[in-house]
C-alpha cells in the first residue's frame, strides 16, 4: 500500500539523516 510505502521512506531517510549528523560531527571534531 502507499501508507507503508511512505512510513518505510520516512525512515530511510531518518536513518540518513541520522548518518549524516554523526559524520558531520565526527567531521567537525577532525577540524578542531
Amino acid at each position: 500500500s502507499a501508507t507503508s510505502a511512505i512510513s518505510s521512506n520516512i525512515r530511510k531517510n531518518k536513518a540518513k539523516i541520522k548518518y549524516n549528523t554523526i559524520v558531520y560531527l565526527i567531521n567537525s571534531e577532525d577540524a578542531r
